[in-house]
């Protein structure tokens, strides 16, 4: 490959970035124009006597203090199997469990707009939970970590072999409501 083409690609390349960063701007100053209308109206003195002049003007700050938010948010560059076998290890060690991996990924490495450590948060939960309803079977099973892309989503999932969840399944996650003996239904 020669030098020209390697200075192509990675033109290309940063044109592509480019191009992502100035759409980004651009959704950010869009969603801005509304809630800056609003207070430019209250500026103007045309809310001065409306009883929730003061209540319209903080949901204006707060929903442009999201969308600033949202605009400086950068993606991580995560390593899925990497993330995946450090579980993994971390789990099996912990739960003294069998934990088997499937893969089907199109590419090892992803951008995403939560973290590496809330990821591994979510899944450490679905593991645990799937370890529990394995024990409820009072056997030892396996659990398994599926990840499979398909163009850009990514889908976790964490299978078990427990006694599943019945027809209760409506009034999972609900305030106060739990399925296990020892349960508070606040998930602590």
């Amino acid at each position: 490959m020669s030098v020209e083409n390697i200075v192509e690609i990675r033109t290309k390349k940063f044109n592509v970035e480019v191009t992502k960063e100035a759409n980004r701007i651009k959704t950010v100053l869009h969603d801005m124009k509304s809630p800056l209308q609003t207070l430019k109206i209250i500026s103007n003195g045309h809310l001065d006597n409306h009883p929730q002049k003061n209540e319209i003007e903080q949901r204006c700050f707060k929903q442009m203090q999201k969308i600033i938010d949202f605009g400086t948010q950068k993606k991580e560059v995560i390593c899925l199997p990497n993330l995946v076998q450090s579980l993994k290890n971390q789990k099996t060690v912990e739960l003294n469990t069998q934990i088997k991996t499937e893969l089907k990924l199109n590419r090892a490495w992803v951008e995403s707009d939560i973290s590496r450590e809330e990821i591994e948060i979510i899944l450490s939960n679905l593991i645990n939970n799937a370890h529990r309803a394995n024990s409820l079977k009072h056997k030892s099973s396996s659990i398994k970590i599926k990840i499979v892309q398909n163009n850009s989503n990514t889908q976790f999932s964490v299978i078990d072999y427990g006694i599943g969840l019945g027809e209760e399944i409506h009034e999972l996650g609900q305030l106060n409501r739990t399925f296990s003996e020892n349960g508070n239904g606040l998930g602590l």
